[in-house]
Parts: C-alpha cells; sequence; structure tokens
C-alpha cells in the first residue's frame, strides 16, 4: 500500500488504526487555512504533541494502519530483538502504564521447543520478586495466534552497550554493577532456578543506577525433575552465549547450578573491566574450548585483590568457585561499601528512551526529530540482536565439543 500525501489521507489511516479518539483527530482536521498541508506535516505535528511516537507516524506515513495493538497493549516503539521474539514498549489502552512487551514469532510458536521455553520464561519471571529482576506480570494470547508476555519496562541501557559507547567501566562502577547482579542472582538462585545466560546485554541500568537482570528464557530449575523441555527438544542444542558459557554449560546443559551463573557473571565483570570478552576475535568452538582449559588473560590495571575475585568467579571448577551469589558479594565489600551517584546522563544518551506523554513531549528531543520527503528520522524497524548471539546451534552439540575439548586437552599439555 502506498503511503498518504495529504493531510486528509494520513488522518483517515490513523483514524482506522485506532491510535487516537476521534476528540484528538478533530484537533488536527484541515480547515481552509491548512488544507494544503501534507500528511508529512501533520504526521510531525502529531509527534510534537505527543500524540503519535516517531515509531508509530512513520508506519502510517508508509500507508500501513494495523497491527498497533497486542492484546489490550498499544504499542509505542520496538526496544529489542532476538532469535525467537522481539521486544516492544506498550502502553495500557485504559490504565496508561507502560510496559515491555516480549512478542513470540509467529513460526516460533509453531515450534513445540520454542512455545515451551517461552512458556517456561513467563513461569520463571512470575516466579521471582525482587528489585534487581524484571518481572512478568501476565502471558497471553493475541488473535489467537500471537503469545506474549506483559514485563516491568525498564528506561536504561544494558552494561553490553555501555561498554561498546564508553568502553570499559571503572573497577568501582564494574563492581558495583555485578554486585547488584549477584543479589538479584542469589534470589533467582533461592527460587530454585538456574539462569543460564547471564551477559552483560542481560543487565540493565536504568536511570536511577539500578542494574536488573533480564531474560528468563533459558531459566531451568534446579529442582523439578520434569522441567526437561531442553532435553526434550533440543538434545543436540548448546543454550547460552559462547562468551559468557560456564565450561559444565557446555557440555551438559541440563545438569546445571547456580554456580555456572556466577562463572558467567564473572566473565560479564571481566567484559565490564577490560571492555572486551575474555576470549575475544575466536571462532565459537576456540571460544568454548578456552573457557575450559585456558587461563583468562590478564587484565592491566585491575588491581590484584580484585583480579582474584574475577579469577575465583570464572574458576573452571565449579567447586573451585564461590558458592553462591551471596559469596560473591562478600568478596566485592571491599569495593562497594561506598554508595555510587546516579550514572552520568551520557549513559543513557544513546539508549532506547520511552517517549514521554504529552504533557511533557515538546520537551523532549523527539520534537527535533527533521522531515524526509517519505517519513519522520527516527526508530521505525525492529532493531537487530545484539551482537553476541543468544542461542547457539551445532550440529553435534556437547558430542562435539566433548571431543574437542579432549584434543585441546591433550594439545595444551
Amino acid at each position: 500500500m502506498s503511503g498518504p500525501s495529504t493531510a486528509v489521507e494520513f488522518l483517515d489511516l490513523v483514524k482506522q488504526s485506532q491510535l487516537l479518539s476521534d476528540g484528538v483527530l478533530k484537533q488536527y482536521a484541515p480547515t481552509d487555512a491548512s488544507e494544503s498541508r501534507t500528511a508529512q506535516e501533520v504526521a510531525k505535528a502529531m509527534v510534537q504533541a505527543g500524540h503519535l511516537t516517531v515509531f508509530q507516524a512513520n508506519h502510517i506515513l508508509r500507508g500501513r494502519y494495523k497491527n498497533f495493538f497486542i492484546g489490550k497493549y498499544k504499542v509505542l516503539m520496538p526496544i529489542g530483538s532476538g532469535g525467537a521474539s522481539h521486544v516492544f514498549l506498550c502502553e495500557h489502552s485504559v490504565m496508561k502504564h507502560r510496559v515491555a512487551i516480549k512478542l513470540l514469532h509467529t513460526k516460533e510458536s509453531n515450534d513445540p521447543g520454542s512455545l515451551d521455553r517461552f512458556l517456561r520464561e513467563a513461569r520463571a519471571a512470575a516466579t521471582v520478586n525482587h528489585p534487581n529482576v524484571v518481572r512478568a506480570y501476565d502471558i497471553d494470547k493475541s488473535e489467537d495466534k500471537y503469545h506474549y508476555i506483559v514485563m516491568d519496562f525498564v528506561d536504561g541501557v544494558s552494561l553490553h552497550d555501555l561498554v561498546a559507547k564508553h568502553g570499559p567501566l571503572s573497577c568501582e562502577q564494574a563492581t558495583q554493577f555485578i554486585s547488584q547482579a549477584a543479589t538479584g542472582l542469589q534470589h533467582i538462585g533461592e527460587m530454585g532456578l538456574v539462569h543460564r545466560d547471564i551477559k552483560p546485554s542481560n543487565l540493565m541500568l536504568d536511570r536511577t543506577g539500578l542494574v536488573r537482570i533480564l531474560d528468563l528464557g533459558l531459566a531451568r530449575s534446579m529442582e523439578k525433575s520434569d522441567d526437561n523441555v531442553t532435553a526434550m527438544y533440543k538434545d543436540r542444542t548448546i543454550h547460552g552465549t559462547a562468551d559468557y558459557l560456564s565450561p559444565e554449560q557446555a557440555l551438559q546443559a541440563n545438569d546445571l547450578d547456580i554456580r555456572s551463573d556466577i562463572y558467567s557473571l564473572g566473565a560479564t565483570l571481566y567484559f565490564l573491566l577490560a571492555g572486551r570478552p575474555a576470549f575475544d576475535n575466536m571462532t565459537i568452538a576456540q571460544k568454548l574450548l578456552h573457557h575450559q582449559f585456558k587461563e583468562i588473560p590478564r587484565i592491566p590495571d585491575v588491581p590484584d585483590d580484585l583480579w582474584e575475585v574475577v579469577r575465583t568467579m570464572m574458576a573452571k571448577k565449579p567447586e573451585d568457585r564461590y558458592q553462591s551469589p551471596d559469596e560473591v558479594l562478600a568478596a566485592l565489600q571491599e569495593w562497594t561499601a561506598i554508595p555510587l551517584p546516579p550514572p552520568d546522563d551520557a549513559f543513557f544518551v544513546h539508549a532506547k528512551t520511552a517517549p514521554p506523554p504529552p504533557s511533557t513531549a515538546r520537551r523532549s528531543a523527539i520534537t527535533s526529530s527533521r522531515v524526509t520527503p517519505s517519513r519522520i528520522e527516527g526508530t521505525n524497524r525492529v532493531p537487530a540482536p545484539p551482537p553476541a548471539t543468544n542461542t547457539l546451534l551445532y550440529a553435534f552439540g556437547g558430542i562435539i565439543v566433548a571431543l574437542l575439548a579432549v584434543i585441546a586437552y591433550l594439545l595444551l599439555r
């Protein structure tokens, strides 16, 4: 469908989208003095007034007026994407509070393993109730085919994006952020869960300085013997992210405890201090082997006592690590005794920012969006997944990794 060119055509599509009430639309109805306004001009005016987001306006300018609602939630903008789902910032149609909604791809909904993992994520996220963990409030199905989870919205930046933009963090910042994550991880462990995908992109820093753990999609119960979705549907799949995967997770992903998450948290601390993963610029197979057999490279300028904490968290054998996140907190206490001030606004310059409500919209950076002949500049596509892959699929999974591990051990002796 071609996009609208006149104000009348644009307003007609907005009406069909059901994004705005008739009362609001009347404010933009053409008059004798404004009949010559273009669709682009009306769209910009609506964005500046806070009646539409840039994302919504861009889609309507392309002639698209459907799919702005997920159940009873209005879609404001996309805020993330992964291999099996998209995440959107949404607003409740009646109550107006904002949430993050994770929408499972239609193709994944038809895959029993993907759907079961999605449902398991919802159950796991609903189980936890802690300030340092994002919580899920509801799971539902829209139009009888779109599965979605309603979660807390965190207005902030992931630690991955923070380091990618600003470089390595100070020892004080890194340890404060990791300590908060360890506090949330302790709660996850007390709920009988293993996260299995702790990494910088799954730790969000909000504008108050609070760090929250995201994405319980790979979380697994340590207690329920029937929690075997991975074994049932993906018995030759390694779940997790190679840069942060514990040695035991690469070999036996179905038999893990919280110490595996501690290894991943240690690898995340390494990333925050070094500005790169411990084993960088390698193939996936090489990374997995190095995590199992090679000592992590020393980070220059990191004090010896803090370096020892990193090494202990990333010990190859689970029994040589800290045995609980609380032990990590105790080990980092010297570095976290003095609270940090709220994070600098510069941390969030390139973060996905929630559009403000209409009353404050004119003071927002969104009002400076320039206009091109075809659209308002801004977010108009679902963003690409973060550089680290969420789920690593291998033809022979753990068997091949185990064989390579034996070969590497013989070569590295």
